[in-house]
């Protein structure tokens, strides 16, 4: 995992994600595209937060702020925004997926189609 000191969360590549998730420890994978985005294509058992209900759709959650929260969009910009302002908040584990589900669906599953 690569930490970059200036920001409020961990970079995290799609295989070293894919490697937590196996893991046993307790993930929350939210997914900040919208929602004919995630109609497309999603990962299992992500959360759908899109960036314009994002507050509404993370407060419904009910997550504590040590809870780890792995986001992710289209390339990894929308989801490091809303990283941002989950630190801002107080969450303080929160990993951003480098590429978002397009490197996803490059490095680690290509059942997941690209678009």
């Amino acid at each position: 995992m690569n930490n970059e000191n200036a920001l409020p969360f961990k970079s995290i590549s799609a295989p070293e994600l894919a490697e937590l998730l196996k893991q046993d420890t307790e993930i929350v994978l939210l997914d900040v595209r919208e929602p004919h985005e995630y109609a497309y294509c999603k990962l299992e058992g992500a959360n759908l937060c899109s960036m314009s209900n994002f507050v509404e759709s993370f407060e419904a959650l009910l997550l504590k702020p040590e809870s780890i929260i792995a986001l992710y969009c289209h390339h990894g910009v929308r989801s490091a925004r809303a990283a941002t302002y989950l630190h801002e908040k107080g969450y303080t584990n929160l990993f951003n997926l480098i590429g978002g589900i397009d490197a996803w669906s490059q490095e680690v599953d290509s059942g997941i189609p690209l678009y």
